[in-house]
């Protein structure tokens, strides 16, 4: 098993949705957030969310790009890329 673990900010009054997928080399790690919809009464609180992949839809060993994207109903993607080494 590989544990990503992502940090995020609680978003309470936005439509969101998280998919995770393994395209040969690279794993991809994929938020979308919707447009605004009223008012937050709670301030924003940073958190951690873990992710679990299991090692047989990996590549047995090399590097494993991650690619992670925050796609915004209302403001540009964002893009946030790291790599690994598995053994």
């Amino acid at each position: 098993m590989i544990y990503i673990a992502v940090v995020e900010t609680f978003q309470c009054n936005r439509a969101e949705k998280v998919e995770t997928a393994v395209s040969g080399r690279t794993f991809f790690y994929i938020e979308w957030l919707g447009h605004e919809s009223g008012q937050c009464e709670m301030a924003p609180m940073p958190g951690f969310v873990l992710r679990v992949v299991s090692r047989s839809y990996l590549p047995p060993s090399g590097v494993l790009s991650i690619e992670l994207q925050l796609q915004w109903a209302d403001r540009p993607t964002e893009h946030f890329d790291t790599q690994v080494e598995l053994v």
